[in-house]
Protein backbone atom coordinates (compact mmCIF):
# COMPACT_ATOMS: atom_id res chain seq x y z
CA UNK A 1 0.00 0.00 0.00
CA UNK A 2 1.53 3.38 -1.35
CA UNK A 3 0.61 6.33 -1.67
CA UNK A 4 0.64 8.54 -4.87
CA UNK A 5 2.03 12.34 -4.14
CA UNK A 6 0.92 13.96 -7.32
CA UNK A 7 -1.30 16.70 -7.65
CA UNK A 8 -2.69 15.48 -10.83
CA UNK A 9 -4.29 12.64 -9.22
CA UNK A 10 -6.14 15.27 -7.35
CA UNK A 11 -7.61 16.95 -10.51
CA UNK A 12 -8.06 13.39 -12.29
CA UNK A 13 -10.32 12.82 -9.96
CA UNK A 14 -12.24 15.24 -8.82
CA UNK A 15 -15.37 14.15 -11.02
CA UNK A 16 -14.93 10.75 -8.89
CA UNK A 17 -14.74 12.20 -5.71
CA UNK A 18 -17.56 14.50 -6.72
CA UNK A 19 -19.56 11.27 -7.32
CA UNK A 20 -18.59 9.28 -4.85
CA UNK A 21 -19.69 12.16 -2.19
CA UNK A 22 -23.07 12.14 -3.49
CA UNK A 23 -23.24 8.38 -3.19
CA UNK A 24 -21.23 8.05 0.25
CA UNK A 25 -24.35 11.01 1.47
CA UNK A 26 -26.53 8.66 -0.27
CA UNK A 27 -25.77 5.30 1.53
CA UNK A 28 -25.56 7.77 5.23
CA UNK A 29 -29.26 8.97 4.80
CA UNK A 30 -30.44 5.34 3.87
CA UNK A 31 -28.47 3.71 6.83
CA UNK A 32 -29.79 6.85 9.21
CA UNK A 33 -33.13 6.34 8.80
CA UNK A 34 -32.77 2.29 8.71
CA UNK A 35 -31.42 3.38 12.37
CA UNK A 36 -34.24 5.71 13.19
CA UNK A 37 -36.80 3.30 12.61
CA UNK A 38 -35.00 0.27 15.16
CA UNK A 39 -33.77 2.56 17.68
CA UNK A 40 -37.27 2.14 19.66
CA UNK A 41 -36.79 -2.00 18.88
CA UNK A 42 -32.94 -1.76 19.97
CA UNK A 43 -33.64 0.05 23.02
CA UNK A 44 -36.86 -2.47 24.31
CA UNK A 45 -35.48 -5.63 22.79
CA UNK A 46 -32.00 -5.51 22.32
CA UNK A 47 -30.04 -3.54 25.73
CA UNK A 48 -32.35 -5.48 28.15
CA UNK A 49 -30.46 -8.17 27.16
CA UNK A 50 -27.07 -7.40 26.24
CA UNK A 51 -25.60 -9.33 28.50
CA UNK A 52 -27.28 -12.17 28.29
CA UNK A 53 -27.99 -12.86 24.25
CA UNK A 54 -25.15 -13.81 21.58
CA UNK A 55 -27.58 -12.12 18.82
CA UNK A 56 -28.24 -9.12 21.40
CA UNK A 57 -24.09 -8.78 21.20
CA UNK A 58 -23.79 -9.28 17.45
CA UNK A 59 -26.52 -6.95 16.68
CA UNK A 60 -24.72 -4.00 18.58
CA UNK A 61 -21.20 -5.03 17.78
CA UNK A 62 -22.33 -4.85 13.79
CA UNK A 63 -24.68 -1.48 14.21
CA UNK A 64 -22.10 0.69 15.61
CA UNK A 65 -18.91 -0.96 14.03
CA UNK A 66 -21.00 0.00 10.89
CA UNK A 67 -21.84 3.77 12.06
CA UNK A 68 -18.45 4.67 12.61
CA UNK A 69 -17.51 3.40 9.35
CA UNK A 70 -20.21 5.53 8.38
CA UNK A 71 -18.97 8.52 9.58
CA UNK A 72 -15.21 7.87 8.12
CA UNK A 73 -16.36 7.01 4.70
CA UNK A 74 -18.96 10.59 4.60
CA UNK A 75 -15.77 12.19 6.49
CA UNK A 76 -13.20 11.29 4.02
CA UNK A 77 -15.59 11.49 0.95
CA UNK A 78 -16.25 15.37 1.59
CA UNK A 79 -12.40 15.68 2.05
CA UNK A 80 -11.94 14.22 -1.36
CA UNK A 81 -14.42 16.17 -3.23
CA UNK A 82 -13.10 19.17 -2.05
CA UNK A 83 -9.42 18.12 -2.76
CA UNK A 84 -7.82 18.54 0.88
CA UNK A 85 -4.85 16.61 1.15
CA UNK A 86 -5.23 13.43 3.89
CA UNK A 87 -2.54 12.31 6.04
CA UNK A 88 -1.03 8.69 5.24
CA UNK A 89 -1.45 7.19 8.28
CA UNK A 90 -5.74 7.68 8.51
CA UNK A 91 -5.87 6.68 4.72
CA UNK A 92 -4.50 3.40 5.81
CA UNK A 93 -6.16 3.28 9.03
CA UNK A 94 -9.31 3.98 7.07
CA UNK A 95 -8.55 1.30 4.09
CA UNK A 96 -7.65 -1.25 6.74
CA UNK A 97 -11.07 -0.66 8.83
CA UNK A 98 -12.89 -1.34 5.38
CA UNK A 99 -11.77 -4.75 4.67
CA UNK A 100 -12.34 -4.77 8.80
CA UNK A 101 -15.75 -4.17 9.17
CA UNK A 102 -17.07 -5.94 5.59
CA UNK A 103 -15.44 -9.08 7.05
CA UNK A 104 -17.27 -8.05 10.29
CA UNK A 105 -20.85 -7.45 8.50
CA UNK A 106 -20.65 -10.53 6.16
CA UNK A 107 -19.87 -12.61 9.08
CA UNK A 108 -22.99 -11.66 11.25
CA UNK A 109 -25.01 -11.69 7.78
CA UNK A 110 -23.74 -15.13 6.73
CA UNK A 111 -24.49 -16.17 10.34
CA UNK A 112 -27.83 -16.01 10.54
CA UNK A 113 -28.12 -16.66 6.94
CA UNK A 114 -26.77 -20.40 7.76
CA UNK A 115 -29.21 -20.12 11.01
CA UNK A 116 -32.17 -20.03 8.85
CA UNK A 117 -31.27 -22.44 6.04
CA UNK A 118 -29.93 -25.06 8.80
CA UNK A 119 -33.47 -24.87 10.14
CA UNK A 120 -35.62 -24.98 7.27
CA UNK A 121 -33.81 -27.89 6.36
CA UNK A 122 -35.06 -29.25 9.64
CA UNK A 123 -31.22 -29.50 10.87
CA UNK A 124 -29.86 -32.07 8.60
CA UNK A 125 -26.25 -33.19 8.98
CA UNK A 126 -25.83 -33.16 5.12
CA UNK A 127 -26.96 -29.50 5.11
CA UNK A 128 -24.55 -28.53 8.33
CA UNK A 129 -21.48 -29.98 6.47
CA UNK A 130 -22.57 -28.05 3.66
CA UNK A 131 -23.09 -24.73 5.24
CA UNK A 132 -19.48 -24.90 7.25
CA UNK A 133 -18.16 -25.55 3.38
CA UNK A 134 -19.31 -22.31 2.01
CA UNK A 135 -19.20 -19.89 5.06
CA UNK A 136 -14.79 -21.01 5.37
CA UNK A 137 -14.54 -20.66 1.74
CA UNK A 138 -16.38 -17.17 1.71
CA UNK A 139 -14.22 -16.28 4.95
CA UNK A 140 -11.17 -17.40 3.18
CA UNK A 141 -11.24 -15.61 -0.14
CA UNK A 142 -12.13 -12.66 2.00
CA UNK A 143 -9.19 -12.94 3.94
CA UNK A 144 -6.76 -14.12 0.41
CA UNK A 145 -8.37 -10.96 -1.36
CA UNK A 146 -7.26 -8.35 0.97
CA UNK A 147 -3.86 -10.25 1.29
CA UNK A 148 -3.54 -9.52 -2.46
CA UNK A 149 -4.87 -6.17 -2.38
CA UNK A 150 -3.02 -4.39 0.33
CA UNK A 151 0.49 -4.35 -0.80
CA UNK A 152 -0.59 -3.17 -3.97
CA UNK A 153 -2.68 -0.69 -2.93
CA UNK A 154 -2.08 3.25 -4.55
CA UNK A 155 -4.15 5.80 -3.15
CA UNK A 156 -3.69 9.93 -3.92
CA UNK A 157 -3.23 12.10 -1.63
CA UNK A 158 -6.74 12.88 -0.95
CA UNK A 159 -7.20 9.36 -0.17
CA UNK A 160 -9.01 8.34 -3.07
CA UNK A 161 -8.13 4.62 -4.07
CA UNK A 162 -6.45 5.48 -7.93
CA UNK A 163 -7.14 1.90 -9.55
CA UNK A 164 -9.46 -0.72 -8.96
CA UNK A 165 -7.59 -4.43 -8.26
CA UNK A 166 -8.38 -7.06 -9.72
CA UNK A 167 -7.56 -8.91 -6.51
CA UNK A 168 -11.60 -8.61 -5.18
CA UNK A 169 -12.44 -11.19 -7.81
CA UNK A 170 -11.31 -13.60 -5.29
CA UNK A 171 -13.70 -12.29 -2.85
CA UNK A 172 -16.30 -11.00 -4.87
CA UNK A 173 -16.48 -14.02 -7.25
CA UNK A 174 -16.67 -16.59 -4.31
CA UNK A 175 -19.15 -14.29 -2.11
CA UNK A 176 -21.54 -13.83 -5.06
CA UNK A 177 -21.47 -17.95 -5.81
CA UNK A 178 -21.90 -18.83 -2.08
CA UNK A 179 -25.13 -16.10 -1.73
CA UNK A 180 -26.50 -17.67 -5.38
CA UNK A 181 -26.22 -20.88 -3.59
CA UNK A 182 -28.27 -19.44 -0.32
CA UNK A 183 -30.96 -17.98 -2.60
CA UNK A 184 -31.53 -21.29 -4.32
CA UNK A 185 -31.59 -23.42 -1.51
CA UNK A 186 -34.32 -21.19 0.16
CA UNK A 187 -36.34 -20.79 -3.75
CA UNK A 188 -36.19 -24.44 -4.13
CA UNK A 189 -37.20 -25.57 -0.43
CA UNK A 190 -40.36 -22.81 -0.76
CA UNK A 191 -41.34 -24.67 -3.77
CA UNK A 192 -40.77 -28.44 -2.21
CA UNK A 193 -43.00 -27.10 0.73
CA UNK A 194 -45.93 -29.58 1.07
CA UNK A 195 -48.64 -28.81 3.72
CA UNK A 196 -48.64 -28.55 6.16
CA UNK A 197 -45.27 -26.57 5.84
CA UNK A 198 -46.20 -24.47 3.28
CA UNK A 199 -48.36 -22.84 6.55
CA UNK A 200 -45.62 -22.82 9.19
CA UNK A 201 -45.16 -19.06 9.50
CA UNK A 202 -41.95 -19.30 11.24
CA UNK A 203 -40.85 -21.85 7.94
CA UNK A 204 -41.95 -18.87 5.48
CA UNK A 205 -40.34 -16.33 7.54
CA UNK A 206 -37.00 -17.93 7.43
CA UNK A 207 -37.02 -18.55 3.58
CA UNK A 208 -38.22 -14.88 2.81
CA UNK A 209 -35.28 -13.48 4.61
CA UNK A 210 -32.76 -15.85 3.16
CA UNK A 211 -33.68 -15.14 -0.09
CA UNK A 212 -34.12 -11.16 -0.06
CA UNK A 213 -30.89 -10.85 2.01
CA UNK A 214 -28.88 -13.38 -0.65
CA UNK A 215 -30.45 -11.90 -3.62
CA UNK A 216 -29.51 -8.19 -2.50
CA UNK A 217 -26.53 -9.29 -1.59
CA UNK A 218 -25.85 -10.84 -4.75
CA UNK A 219 -26.79 -7.80 -6.80
CA UNK A 220 -24.33 -5.40 -5.27
CA UNK A 221 -21.67 -8.25 -5.49
CA UNK A 222 -22.37 -9.05 -9.35
CA UNK A 223 -22.11 -5.19 -9.92
CA UNK A 224 -18.82 -4.51 -8.15
CA UNK A 225 -17.23 -7.83 -10.03
CA UNK A 226 -18.26 -6.21 -13.28
CA UNK A 227 -16.63 -3.07 -12.34
CA UNK A 228 -13.27 -4.16 -11.29
CA UNK A 229 -13.26 -6.89 -14.47
CA UNK A 230 -13.83 -4.52 -17.10
CA UNK A 231 -12.66 -1.46 -15.63
CA UNK A 232 -9.43 0.41 -14.94
CA UNK A 233 -10.62 3.72 -13.08
CA UNK A 234 -11.35 4.58 -9.59
CA UNK A 235 -15.21 4.46 -9.90
CA UNK A 236 -15.12 1.01 -8.09
CA UNK A 237 -14.25 3.51 -4.85
CA UNK A 238 -18.41 3.84 -4.90
CA UNK A 239 -19.40 0.51 -4.75
CA UNK A 240 -18.10 -0.26 -1.24
CA UNK A 241 -20.50 2.37 0.13
CA UNK A 242 -23.47 0.51 -1.37
CA UNK A 243 -22.20 -3.09 -0.11
CA UNK A 244 -21.57 -1.52 3.34
CA UNK A 245 -25.07 0.02 3.78
CA UNK A 246 -26.64 -3.14 2.48
CA UNK A 247 -24.81 -5.66 4.60
CA UNK A 248 -25.69 -3.29 7.96
CA UNK A 249 -29.14 -3.05 7.17
CA UNK A 250 -29.59 -6.77 6.27
CA UNK A 251 -27.40 -7.88 9.42
CA UNK A 252 -29.62 -5.27 11.59
CA UNK A 253 -33.17 -6.72 9.72
CA UNK A 254 -32.39 -10.29 10.26
CA UNK A 255 -32.29 -9.97 14.28
CA UNK A 256 -35.13 -7.60 13.95
CA UNK A 257 -37.00 -9.72 11.60
CA UNK A 258 -37.23 -12.43 14.81
CA UNK A 259 -40.23 -9.96 16.15
CA UNK A 260 -42.45 -11.14 13.35
CA UNK A 261 -41.93 -14.92 15.43
CA UNK A 262 -42.76 -13.35 18.50
CA UNK A 263 -44.67 -16.68 20.07
CA UNK A 264 -46.21 -15.30 23.42
CA UNK A 265 -44.48 -12.01 23.72
CA UNK A 266 -40.64 -13.15 23.21
CA UNK A 267 -39.66 -11.09 20.55
CA UNK A 268 -36.14 -13.70 20.07
CA UNK A 269 -38.07 -16.58 18.83
CA UNK A 270 -40.12 -18.74 21.49
CA UNK A 271 -40.36 -18.57 24.79
CA UNK A 272 -39.15 -21.51 27.40
CA UNK A 273 -41.10 -24.44 27.53
CA UNK A 274 -39.45 -25.15 30.54
CA UNK A 275 -38.00 -23.07 32.67
CA UNK A 276 -37.94 -21.64 36.57
CA UNK A 277 -40.96 -20.61 37.91
CA UNK A 278 -41.16 -17.17 39.52
CA UNK A 279 -44.17 -15.59 40.36
CA UNK A 280 -46.30 -17.71 38.13
CA UNK A 281 -44.17 -16.87 35.35
CA UNK A 282 -41.37 -19.26 33.42
CA UNK A 283 -38.17 -17.29 33.11
CA UNK A 284 -37.08 -16.26 29.49
CA UNK A 285 -33.87 -17.71 28.71
CA UNK A 286 -31.90 -16.61 25.70
CA UNK A 287 -33.21 -18.08 22.97
CA UNK A 288 -30.93 -18.50 19.69
CA UNK A 289 -32.58 -19.16 16.64
CA UNK A 290 -30.46 -22.97 16.60
CA UNK A 291 -32.90 -24.06 19.50
CA UNK A 292 -35.99 -24.04 17.40
CA UNK A 293 -37.40 -26.54 15.50
CA UNK A 294 -40.40 -27.07 13.04
CA UNK A 295 -42.24 -29.24 15.53
CA UNK A 296 -46.13 -30.06 15.61
CA UNK A 297 -47.71 -28.85 18.53
CA UNK A 298 -51.03 -30.94 19.00
CA UNK A 299 -54.19 -28.33 19.94
CA UNK A 300 -55.89 -30.08 23.15
CA UNK A 301 -58.97 -28.69 22.20
CA UNK A 302 -59.10 -31.14 18.83
CA UNK A 303 -59.51 -33.83 21.48
CA UNK A 304 -57.76 -37.39 21.30
CA UNK A 305 -58.64 -38.03 17.44
CA UNK A 306 -55.98 -35.50 16.05
CA UNK A 307 -53.68 -37.13 18.68
CA UNK A 308 -54.80 -40.62 17.40
CA UNK A 309 -54.07 -39.52 13.99
CA UNK A 310 -50.95 -37.60 14.50
CA UNK A 311 -49.45 -40.93 15.97
CA UNK A 312 -50.75 -43.63 13.58
CA UNK A 313 -47.94 -42.03 11.04
CA UNK A 314 -50.87 -40.20 8.90
CA UNK A 315 -49.48 -36.19 7.69
CA UNK A 316 -51.28 -33.45 10.17
CA UNK A 317 -53.40 -31.43 8.61
CA UNK A 318 -53.84 -27.84 9.55
CA UNK A 319 -56.81 -28.37 10.93
CA UNK A 320 -55.52 -30.39 13.23
CA UNK A 321 -52.52 -29.06 14.41
CA UNK A 322 -51.23 -25.76 15.50
CA UNK A 323 -47.80 -25.18 14.02
CA UNK A 324 -45.68 -23.64 16.51
CA UNK A 325 -41.54 -23.80 17.10
CA UNK A 326 -40.06 -25.75 20.06
CA UNK A 327 -37.30 -26.33 22.05
CA UNK A 328 -37.60 -30.00 21.77
CA UNK A 329 -34.56 -31.13 19.65
CA UNK A 330 -35.83 -32.92 16.56
CA UNK A 331 -34.55 -35.82 14.91
CA UNK A 332 -35.22 -35.21 11.11
CA UNK A 333 -35.23 -38.88 10.45
CA UNK A 334 -38.16 -39.38 12.33
CA UNK A 335 -40.45 -36.74 10.94
CA UNK A 336 -43.26 -37.65 8.80
CA UNK A 337 -42.54 -35.44 5.37
CA UNK A 338 -45.70 -35.06 3.56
Amino acid sequence: MRRVDMQVDVLEHANVATNLTMWATSAAAAMIYEYACTLDYEINNIWPRVFKSNIAKCYLLARYAGLVALAMSTTLSFRMSQGAETPELLCKGWFYYQASIIQLLTMVVDYHIMLRTYLIFEKRPIVLRVLRILGGCEFVSLIASAGIIFPKLQYSITCLNIKAHRGFLVYGICALFVHCIFCGLAVGRYYCLKPPYNQNRLMLISIRDIAVSSLVIAAILLVMVWDVSKRSDPTSNIAFHFLLSAYWVIAGRLVTNLHELDYEGDPFGVRATRGIQTDGDIETSDIELRSIDFMPVIDPEQGSDAVQGSSSGACPTPSDTTWNPTLEPADSMSMTIC
